[in-house]
C-alpha cells in the first residue's frame, strides 16, 4: 500500500486513513527481509498513532535488534515511541505456527514490562527462537515512570517554592504527572506546554534521575579571556581602588574601571564577576552588640531576669517609639486579586504626612498602650509618660520597671525630673545596639505586617486613628510573648 502511495506522494493520505482504526495490527515484523520503504512506513505509522490510537505489533526480533530492519537513529526512534507506554510480551513461539516449522526446539521463555526492555539481553536475529507476541502502545494510558520518596518530595518543593525557576517548575509538574500515568497530550494539556517538551523532560528524568532536569552545559564559543586574566580581575575587585591623579578618593570600583584595569570590556568584567558571586558595586552594612564592652553582660542579664523572673510586686513594660510612618495612598484604587493573579496597586502614591507612635507593652500581659504625636522629643516622651500614669492602676508597693534603649530624649533634665517626681517608676536601659532585647519591638514589627506595610491612609488624622483602633483590636486577644533569648553570641 505504501509502496503504491510514493508514487504520487500520498503517505500521508494513507497514513492517515489508517490511524482512523482504534486498533492497528502490525504483524510479524521481521519474518522477512524489510525493504527500506516498509521500514519507513514502519516508523511512519507508529509516529502516527503516538498517543492518539492503539497499536499492537509482533515480531520475532527483539526491539533491541530493530537497527537490523532499519536504521538505527529510525529503529531509536520508534522504540521510544513504544516503550513511552507499552506492555512487552516475549513468548517461546509454541503458539506461533511458521517458527515451530522453523525451530521445533525452541525452549525460551519469560515475559518482561516496559522497564525491563531497555535492559533486555542481546539483540535477537530474525533466525532467533523466541518470538515477541505483543507490543502493545494503549491509547489514553501514559507510561508510568517510577520517581522515589526522595524525589518526590524534592519535586513538590520545587512546585511549591516561590522562588523557583519557572522552568524547573514545569519540568517537576511534567515529572510527577508523569508518575500518575498520565499521557503526554494530558500533561502537556495541565503543565500548559507543547508535547515534545513533555517527552524530553519525561525521558530526560527516567534516564538521568534529578539531575537530567537540569539544563546540559553548552559548550559555546571559546573563552576570549585565560583563567589569568580572569583570576586578576577577581583580586582586584577585592581591593579598594586608588585615588585619581586630582587626589580624589574612590571607595568602590565600577565594571568600566576593573575591565579597563585588565583589558576588557565592562560587560566582560560583569559578566565574569557575577558567575564568581561577587558584586563589587553594593555594600553591605551591619551593626551588632559588642558583647565584649564593658557592663555587657551584667545590663543583659537585668533585662533578661525582669522578662523570666521578675522581682515580687514589680510590673516590667517595654516601651519605645516607631517613627517616620507615612501616611500614603495610592493616586487609583486598588484591583482586587482574581484567580491566577495578585491584587494590584497603583506605584505612584500621595505623600500626607509622617506619625511616630510611641508604645508600651505589658511584658507579662501582652496587652499594650500606645499615643501617636507628630514629633519625638523630651516633651512628647513626658506627656507619653503622664498618659501612662493616668492609665496604670496604682498599686501599694508596687514598682513599675519600664525596659527601654539608650535613645538621648530618655537622659534629658526633663524626664529625670519626671522619675523624681513619680518615684514608683524606674528605667532599665538595654545594652548599647541591643534594642532587639527590647520586647515591644515585637509588637511593631507585627503593626507593620499586618497594618502599615499595605495600608491606605488619607491624613496623619487617619493613619493615627487607624494605628490606635488595631492596638483596641490586638489587646482582644494578646499574650505575652514566649521569651527564647539563650544567650548564644549572634553571627554576622
Amino acid at each position: 500500500m505504501f509502496r503504491r502511495h510514493r508514487a504520487d506522494d500520498s503517505i500521508n493520505k494513507a497514513i492517515t486513513k489508517l490511524i482512523r482504526s482504534d486498533l492497528i495490527l502490525i504483524d510479524d515484523v521481521g519474518l522477512l527481509p524489510v525493504s527500506p520503504d516498509a521500514a519507513d512506513a514502519l516508523f511512519r505509522v507508529v509516529d502516527a498513532a503516538y498517543e492518539k490510537r492503539s497499536i499492537a505489533i509482533s515480531s520475532n526480533i527483539h526491539p533491541a535488534g530493530f537497527d537490523e530492519l532499519m536504521p538505527k537513529t529510525m529503529a531509536t526512534a520508534t522504540v521510544d515511541r513504544l516503550l513511552h507506554h507499552a506492555h512487552v510480551i516475549i513468548t517461546d513461539g509454541q503458539d506461533s505456527y511458521r517458527l515451530l516449522v522453523v525451530h521445533p526446539a525452541s525452549s525460551l521463555s519469560y515475559a518482561a514490562c516496559d522497564k525491563d526492555f531497555l535492559g533486555s539481553p542481546a539483540k535477537s536475529s530474525p533466525t532467533s527462537s523466541a518470538r515477541m507476541e505483543v507490543v502493545m502502545a494503549i491509547k489514553g494510558i501514559g507510561r508510568r515512570i517510577e520517581v522515589s520518596d526522595e524525589d518526590r518530595a524534592e519535586l513538590e518543593r520545587i512546585v511549591r517554592a516561590s522562588s523557583a525557576e519557572v522552568r524547573m517548575v514545569e519540568r517537576a509538574r511534567i515529572v510527577l504527572a508523569a508518575a500518575e500515568g498520565m499521557t503526554g497530550k494530558e500533561i502537556a494539556g495541565l503543565v500548559g506546554c507543547s508535547l515534545p517538551t513533555v517527552v524530553k523532560w519525561r525521558g530526560r528524568y527516567a534516564s538521568e534521575g534529578m539531575q537530567g532536569l537540569r539544563d546540559a552545559t553548552r559548550s559555546g564559543a571559546p573563552l576570549t579571556h585565560g583563567p589569568e586574566t580572569r583570576a586578576l580581575l577577581i583580586a582586584k575587585a577585592y581591593t579598594r581602588p586608588a585615588a585619581t591623579e586630582e587626589g580624589a578618593r574612590r571607595e568602590r570600583w565600577t565594571y568600566e574601571e576593573l575591565g579597563r584595569e585588565v583589558g576588557m570590556s565592562s560587560s566582560q568584567a560583569h559578566l565574569i564577576l557575577s558567575r564568581a558571586a561577587i558584586r563589587p558595586h553594593l555594600t553591605d552594612y551591619w551593626i551588632m552588640s559588642d558583647f565584649s564592652r564593658e557592663g555587657f553582660e551584667e545590663r543583659m542579664g537585668e533585662v533578661c531576669g525582669l522578662y523570666v523572673d521578675p522581682p515580687e510586686n514589680v510590673l516590667v513594660v517595654s516601651i519605645d517609639e516607631k517613627t517616620g510612618i507615612q501616611a500614603k495612598s495610592p493616586i487609583k484604587p486598588d484591583i482586587p486579586p482574581a484567580p491566577g493573579k495578585p491584587a494590584r496597586r497603583e506605584a505612584e502614591y500621595d505623600r500626607n504626612g509622617t506619625q511616630c507612635l510611641f508604645a508600651c507593652l505589658n511584658v507579662h500581659e501582652g496587652d499594650v498602650l500606645a499615643m501617636p504625636s507628630k514629633t519625638r522629643n523630651r516633651f512628647d516622651r513626658i506627656r507619653f509618660l503622664d498618659m501612662l500614669e493616668e492609665e496604670i492602676p496604682i498599686v501599694e508597693g508596687q514598682e513599675i520597671v519600664a525596659v527601654s534603649d539608650n535613645l538621648s530624649t530618655r537622659g534629658t533634665a526633663e524626664v529625670q525630673q519626671w522619675l523624681t517626681d513619680h518615684p514608683r517608676w524606674r528605667f532599665q536601659f538595654t545594652p548599647t545596639h541591643a534594642s532587639w532585647l527590647n520586647q515591644v519591638e515585637i509588637f511593631f514589627s507585627i503593626l507593620w505586617r499586618r497594618l502599615l506595610k499595605n495600608g491606605i491612609f488619607t491624613s496623619e488624622q487617619d493613619l493615627a486613628t487607624q494605628m490606635l483602633a488595631f492596638v483596641e483590636t490586638y489587646n482582644q486577644t494578646a499574650k505575652p510573648f514566649k521569651w527564647t533569648y539563650t544567650g548564644k553570641v549572634l553571627e554576622a
